[in-house]
């Protein structure tokens, strides 16, 4: 068969390389940009002061040895070499302050009476020492809560996934229900919402934070945190990158490619495509070709517009109930686009400024990506190596320390493009159709590429590993655990303000405690805590960390 891939992100690299290596079809990839690889965009920084260049990703960057099995095992079969890495979470939040002098590097704000202080408000959740970042916190009675809430949410949205899967009724704890109607029935603080779960789904999914907040279907947040382990504090997955960045693997797959195999720029520039009978119509530029079956492998919006409707109305309906949105990534070495404080630097740096320490929709908001320690580049060799999506009107890096600016589209989830995810799923493979991508489950690298794995094997692609679910199972319910949690909180809604500060730390600690007894006793005995799947997924991590990361580094 002939095979029309249409996109050359992951998911069609996925694709193209099970049917190309793995199969005996023929396969065209079809790419508008002048570029393979989509997301996965590695480019050379060369640092302002002069110091040696280095590779640096700009769009996809981690991943982790536990919920991205079929990513992982394609790496390994290409011999890729991976390194550790980082997902530490800071949260900078910039507002007026009246009471106290502003910092040397503070603005001002437009139209403001107050001088904009910079990191008026910091934590970060990689030490004790950074969670209280700022002294002042540790007699914050909000910022205790925050934490108390952190905990309190781990467990109640897993007790919400339980209740969801035991009944028929999917509306059943919270399915169609946004996450801010989630947590006003049960009573969560401003500081949790505003300075932990916002910021984070904001982050996760380049999601403005008001949508992020009134918009967000609950149960697929809660299910994305629970199978990426953000719902527990204690035994999470260790985070990789790719050692060089990620065109390593591009390259790979693009260079077994056969000669005519890759359209790229306006050889690539499919503008419509059309169902006749059995086969497909590419019209690409001025000419048509046919092919036996079609991967669209690009964003629902992109196929919805190439799509002739009359090929499939049902996949056009609901190819339409998908949107997206536009972000800019710059790389650059300005470290004003960071904390404040140095012992909050993270990962992932989620800037804020609003009128005061509360504010949720007004918010302006950046996210800065710390590449230093996210791809293991030296700080003493290369200086700061920094990528900040969406840096704010006025909070921009100052542009000599610029060294390119990328635009990425991320999927926004909503309702009705989580009903859509499923209708799709009936259709996929209809007509000769398949469409995959990212969006059609969480929007990770993970889901791309094993969209494009799965409409490759439904073609009769026959890959080196069999394609894996990244979901969990969910955990068993502690009873000790829920009845201490919902004491705990009953106590604390009923104390007065002053004694709910002083016997914070004790609740914070003992829940913590309690959850150190819950983990497996495979957290001191690894060996006898892990399932078959696990054991593989990190040994395939191991051995690539300990037998060619030395070697390749």
């Amino acid at each position: 068969m002939r095979v029309a891939v249409i996109g050359s992100g992951v998911t069609g690299i996925g694709a193209a390389w099970a049917l190309n290596e793995h199969s005996a079809h023929d396969v065209v990839v079809f790419e508008s940009a002048s570029r393979v690889g989509g997301h996965s965009n590695t480019v050379r920084f060369e640092p302002p002061s002069g110091a040696p260049a280095c590779d640096v990703d700009t769009g996809f960057i981690v991943f982790n040895e536990v919920t991205y099995p079929n990513f992982l095992r394609f790496l390994k079969h290409l011999e890729v070499p991976i390194l550790s890495s980082d997902m530490s979470f800071a949260v900078s939040r910039s507002f007026p302050l009246t009471a106290a002098p502003p910092l040397p590097s503070a603005t001002k704000g437009s139209g403001r009476s107050a001088a904009l202080q910079r990191g008026a408000f910091e934590w970060a959740g990689s030490s004790p020492a950074a969670l209280f970042a700022q002294g002042a916190n540790l007699l914050d009675p909000s910022h205790w809560r925050m934490i108390w809430d952190i905990i309190r949410f781990n467990y109640q949205s897993l007790d919400t996934l339980r209740a969801t899967a035991q009944r028929a009724d999917a509306k059943a704890g919270g399915a169609g229900q946004s996450i801010g109607a989630w947590l006003d029935e049960r009573g969560y603080g401003d500081s949790f919402r505003n300075n932990y779960l916002i910021p984070m789904t904001a982050s996760i999914w380049s999601t403005p934070p008001g949508l992020a907040f009134s918009a967000f279907p609950a149960l697929t947040l809660l299910r994305f945190m629970h199978n990426h382990h953000l719902l527990q504090l204690l035994d999470r997955p260790t985070w990789l990158t790719i050692a060089g960045g990620s065109h390593n693997y591009v390259r790979r797959v693009v260079s077994k490619l056969p000669d005519g195999a890759l359209r790229l720029g306006d050889a690539g520039n499919v503008h419509k495509v059309r169902r006749d009978g059995e086969r497909w119509i590419v019209h690409v530029g001025d000419h048509s070709e046919h092919f036996d079956r079609v991967i669209f492998a690009c964003h629902a919006d992109t196929a919805l517009a190439l799509l002739d409707e009359s090929s499939d109305p049902d996949a056009s309906a609901a190819l339409a109930k998908f949107k997206f949105s536009e972000n800019e990534a710059v790389l650059h070495a300005d470290e004003q686009l960071m904390p404040v404080r140095r012992i909050a630097w993270s990962a992932w740096n989620f800037l804020a400024t609003s009128k005061s320490r509360r504010s949720t929709d007004e918010d302006r908001v950046t996210l800065t990506y710390w590449m230093n320690l996210l791809q293991s580049l030296p700080e003493e060799k290369h200086g700061h190596v920094l990528v900040t999506l969406n840096p704010a009107p006025g909070a921009e890096p100052r542009e000599h320390l610029v060294r390119g600016r990328f635009k990425y589209t991320h999927p926004l989830y909503t309702p009705d493009s989580v009903a859509a995810q499923a209708r799709l799923r009936t259709l996929q493979g209809r007509h000769g159709a398949h469409y995959a991508g990212a969006w059609t489950a969480y929007g990770f690298h993970e889901d791309g590429f094993s969209s494009g794995l799965r409409a490759a094997c439904a073609l009769g692609a026959n890959v080196p590993f069999k394609p894996q679910p990244a979901e969990r199972p969910l955990p068993a319910v502690s009873t000790l655990a829920w009845l201490l949690i919902a004491s705990f909180e009953a106590l604390r809604r009923r104390a007065a303000p002053w004694l709910a500060l002083a016997i914070a730390p004790s609740i914070i600690v003992f829940a913590l405690l309690v959850e150190l007894a819950s983990v497996p006793a495979g957290l001191v005995l690894p060996g006898l805590r892990q399932s078959p799947r696990l054991q593989e997924v990190r040994e395939v991590r191991r051995w690539w960390v300990e037998e060619v990361q030395g070697k390749w580094l």
